[in-house]
């Protein structure tokens, strides 16, 4: 800017210059137009000093158009050098943003890791939620065979009462009935026999009913050590869940000191953009300043020259039209005198000091009227001249003007760059705040579930304590009903016709028994399309991870309600244990009339038990083979989920060595910009203070050139 000022100053003293030669020339004319015969003898010896003055003028403006030439190079070299300071600042910001994306986009991908391994958590903890409702359900199915069992005594209940009914009228009618009681004894005796018969039936439906409770219980067994085994698991997970989220941390605090090296490299480049801006733009603004009003004075002078050579223009257009008028009217005199001079030729003689008069008049009209000419053509010159001048001035100020709002452009380009960093560093902290209260939150959810599964645990083992006490206490008044019904069986011979009706039922009960059985075999089936299921989930985890971020919140809703229903339905239990306590008792009085069937049953039950028994050994282990695979499934997954850890860890250790990497070039790379940044502004301030001196000297030689010219 100062190189263009000075420019426009060189040109500004060559134009006043060229204006003083002008204007020098044009007095002389003047003075040789007006001055007598005798005068212009002097005045061509003037305008012979002038053109003398001419050449040496001529040979100063082109000594000035060269230094202007100069300046104009040097300031273009200037120009491209700073152009260039600005492109390597450029690229640099371009690469600083590039590397903090990149860095963004590891961030990201690590967050999605941690919410797959907490997905991974949360599928554990549903199945074994899922386990631990079989288990219940379980409990629940023997609820509703003990339910049923006490649903049969009460029926036997009634018939022992019908039974009763009809010894009391059998007694009643014992004296009309005396001739039939041989063959009735005979009738008991076969009906005895069919009653040992019955309860050896009995007897093997109990110990085949025996079995499956033991069978049961050993499930139940095997359910728990499950239990354990996947609550060691949940355990390992957790702990595997601390070491990621341990991990987390440290690439969380790792990526926060990177951050803050970023933060505080950018900020030093903004003090840096400041400082340049605030010193180099604070110059720039003065200096575009300084030229704008001198343009301005500029523009305001020439506006007002224009104005006066309008003015003048006029003025000599009108000067001219009133000379061409003279010229016509002198034209006109000129006719008539010609006609007169015609006419009067015959009066030579007489009239020849009139022709002398005017003949020396019509040569002074010719005079002015060459006067006027040149006078009307050194205006037009002076025109054409005056409108390049403003042609130029309207050019330069045009450029002065595109210059301003370029820069104006820039500064305001830079401002919205700055504006949208400092925006991305506050979303930047602001996701870090709210991703540090989800871990916390996230945390502290698992705990809650993981204390809430211990008390669930707790419980359970509760509940199964209570039911084996309450089993060995069945056992016991089991043996002691068994030794009183034994001695109460002859009292009952006479039920065989209703029991035999109660084998029917019994025959109606295996059938449903081979039903559950069924029911089993397909919730086995089911189970095993679930684990299929679940395997093409696992599959499909990738692509719905999106998905689930979203619904976490419910899930934790929903887990919350499950909770509460797991409460609700455990003091439903209670609630119907203490009410099996109670029909109990009332059982425990309904056993002593029960005893006498069962040994009529055993007997027809044996062929029934052993067809069963061996249909359930078959069916036993056909559920044990997919059993067996669904632990060879699980063992599977859970080396695959091994694996894909250790993959996973691997490729976070390698991801961290390329940042870490990555991020000692981008400082070597910085360095190397600010060292030759610091090289640039050396050069640049050292060209300044050239230039500096250059203009010095260049004002002093244009000092004494004006000095020379006045």
């Amino acid at each position: 800017l100062q190189y263009e000022t000075e420019r426009i100053v060189n040109r500004i003293q060559i134009e006043c210059l060229k204006e003083k030669l002008f204007e020098d020339g044009l007095s002389g004319e003047a003075k040789c137009k007006h001055s007598d015969c005798g005068v212009v003898g002097n005045v061509h010896r003037d305008e012979n000093g002038v053109h003398l003055r001419d050449p040496e003028a001529i040979l100063l403006i082109k000594q000035l158009q060269e230094k202007i030439n100069i300046l104009e190079m040097e300031n273009s070299s200037s120009k491209q050098n700073l152009d260039d300071l600005v492109t390597v600042a450029t690229e640099q910001n371009i690469c600083a943003r590039e590397n903090f994306a990149e860095i963004q986009e590891e961030i990201h991908a690590a967050r999605e890791e941690a919410h797959f391994a907490r997905e991974q958590l949360v599928s554990k903890e549903s199945e074994v939620i899922h386990v631990l409702n079989e288990n219940l359900n379980s409990l629940v199915y023997v609820s509703t065979e003990v339910e049923v069992l006490v649903s049969e005594f009460q029926k036997s209940k009634a018939s022992l009462e019908t039974i009763s009914l009809a010894m009391d009228e059998g007694l009643q009618d014992f004296a009309f009935f005396s001739p039939l009681i041989h063959e009735f004894t005979l009738f008991l005796s076969q009906s005895f026999e069919q009653h040992a018969s019955l309860i050896s039936s009995y007897q093997n439906v109990q110990s085949c009913l025996k079995q499956k409770v033991t069978d049961v219980e050993n499930e139940k067994l095997l359910l728990q050590e499950q239990c354990a085994d996947l609550q060691s698991q949940i355990e390992g997970l957790n702990q595997e869940a601390q070491k990621h989220d341990t991990s987390l941390l440290m690439l969380t605090e790792h990526q926060e000191s990177e951050r803050s090296d970023f933060l505080s490299h950018i900020e030093c480049l903004e003090k840096d953009i400041a400082s340049l801006s605030s010193s180099s733009l604070a110059k720039e603004k003065e200096n575009l300043r300084k030229d704008f009003e001198k343009t301005k004075t500029k523009l305001k002078d020439t506006e007002s020259k224009l104005k006066n050579a309008i003015q003048d223009k006029t003025k000599l257009e009108a000067e001219k039209a009133s000379a061409e008028r003279e010229l016509k009217r002198l034209h006109s005199q000129k006719a008539l005198l010609e006609r007169d001079i015609n006419k009067q030729e015959s009066f030579a003689g007489k009239r020849r000091d009139s022709l002398i008069v005017e003949r020396s008049a019509n040569q002074s009209l010719q005079e002015e009227f060459r006067k006027l000419e040149v006078l009307a053509f050194e205006m037009e010159t002076t025109i054409a001249s005056l409108e390049e001048e403003l042609a130029a001035e309207r050019g330069v100020k045009g450029g002065l003007e595109s210059e301003i709002t370029d820069l104006t452009e820039k500064l305001e380009h830079s401002d919205t760059q700055l504006e949208h960093l400092q925006k991305d560093v506050m979303e930047l902290k602001t996701r870090l705040e709210g991703s540090s209260s989800d871990q916390q939150q996230l945390e502290t959810n698992v705990k809650q579930l993981l204390e809430e599964k211990e008390e669930l645990a707790m419980h359970l083992a509760n509940s199964l304590l209570e039911m084996e006490e309450e089993k060995a206490i069945w056992s016991s008044k089991e043996k002691a009903l068994t030794d009183a019904m034994e001695e109460k069986i002859r009292l009952y011979s006479i039920q065989i016709e209703s029991l035999s009706k109660e084998v029917s039922e019994a025959k109606r009960e295996l059938e449903s028994c081979r039903l559950e059985c069924v029911t089993v075999a397909e919730r086995l089936r089911c189970s095993e399309e679930n684990a299929k299921q679940e395997e093409k989930y696992s599959m499909e985890k990738s692509l719905e991870i999106d998905k689930l971020s979203d619904e976490l919140q419910s899930a934790h809703a929903v887990s919350k309600q499950s909770q509460e229903v797991f409460k609700s339905d455990i003091d439903t239990l209670k609630s119907e244990l203490q009410s099996t306590c109670e029909i109990s008792d009332t059982l425990q009085k309904e056993l002593n009339y029960v005893t006498s069937e069962r040994q009529s049953l055993v007997a027809r039950i044996e062929e029934l038990s052993k067809e069963l028994a061996s249909s359930n050994r078959f069916q036993i282990e056909d559920a044990k083979n997919p059993s067996e695979e669904m632990t060879r499934k699980v063992s599977s997954q859970e080396s695959k989920d091994a694996a894909a850890d250790n993959k996973q860890k691997a490729k976070l250790k390698m991801r961290l060595r390329g940042t870490q990497a990555r991020l000692d070039a981008i400082c070597l790379r910085h360095k190397q910009s600010v060292k030759e940044s610091e090289i640039m502004n050396r050069k640049f301030e050292e060209a300044s203070a050239k230039l500096k001196d250059k203009l010095a000297s260049k004002a002093l030689q244009v000092l004494d050139l004006e000095k020379q010219l006045s």
